[in-house]
């Protein structure tokens, strides 16, 4: 009984001065989305990224060749598009995760499955929970992938000259009423995104309203009958990059609604309008401009 408590307290004492190793080398600390400490004792090296944004972010930072595998979709830049993939961002395989032998796994909150990150938590493998609800938790993100990566130079540059575009654009901003904006991501069923999704913070951005911004569901289901009685001003369709949806000119056959009246049925590719990364300031630029041209 005595030899197992000895055992045990060395355990502890070794777990302690372990994490107290870590926190003594406070240039690879960050905290996560969901108020998370995330230490490592050296820079990520081997990282898996759980969703394309992610993916993204990382090749932006000058860490993606740190990237051991990533998730279906993850197509920016080109050289993710060879990377081994780990399945879908909402059905990514433990077992072929933990075969890679990451040192970090980077995990999307909202998108990947919360079973896999309890089973990466119990393996003790290393994972930061990316979170952005907003255009300038783009710069956040940036920023603590640069401290995990050893990057954080680049991160930093990265992050400001975002945040100064975006407070560029802010300023620029300047329609008294917002225009009442249905943002459509699929036809049958028709559904949209809500106010916690950054895409929500970009139409408000350039002077939009997200009519079903307070639905509880991130990618909420609505009906013909909702979008009727909000009459939106704008239809605003998530487009296959820059190809416009067949779907979206089903429209027509409602010309009582204000969008179809005056013509405003509108076109942002995607990865422009949903990707929490860089080039969404991109698509705020080319909305901000559609969105000027309402009357």
């Amino acid at each position: 009984m005595a030899k197992h408590l000895l055992t045990l307290l060395i355990s502890s004492l070794l777990a302690v001065s372990l994490f107290a190793d870590v926190l003594a080398n406070p240039q690879f600390c960050v905290k996560d989305y969901e108020d998370n400490n995330v230490c490592l004792q050296k820079a990520a090296q081997r990282i898996v990224a759980l969703a394309p944004h992610i993916t993204e972010n990382l090749f932006s930072i000058g860490a993606g060749k740190r990237i051991i595998a990533t998730v279906d979709y993850a197509d920016f830049p080109s050289a993710a598009q060879s990377l081994p993939r780990v399945g879908g961002y909402n059905i990514s395989s433990i077992e072929t995760i933990v075969a890679h032998e990451p040192d970090l796994v980077v995990f999307w909150g909202s998108g990947n499955s919360r079973k896999v990150l309890q089973q990466l938590q119990r393996l003790k493998i290393p994972v930061y929970i990316d979170e952005p609800g907003t255009l300038a938790d783009i710069a956040r993100s940036l920023k603590a992938l640069g401290t995990l990566t050893g990057h954080s130079q680049e991160a930093d540059m990265l992050a400001e000259d975002f945040l100064n575009k975006l407070k560029r654009l802010e300023q620029k901003q300047k329609r008294e009423q917002p225009l009442e904006v249905f943002y459509q991501i699929w036809n049958d069923p028709l559904q949209t995104l809500n106010g916690t999704h950054i895409t929500s913070n970009l139409i408000s951005l350039c002077g939009g309203k997200n009519i079903f911004a307070e639905e509880k569901s991130i990618a909420p289901v609505v009906s013909r009958e909702a979008i009727f009685s909000y009459n939106p001003e704008v239809i605003l369709a998530s487009g296959v990059k820059d190809e416009r949806p067949v779907w979206l000119d089903d429209w027509k056959h409602y010309p009582q609604l204000r969008a179809v009246k005056n013509n405003q049925l509108l076109v942002l590719s995607a990865d422009l309008s949903q990707r929490h990364s860089l080039r969404i300031l991109e698509g705020a630029e080319l909305l901000c401009e559609m969105f000027s041209q309402v009357q």
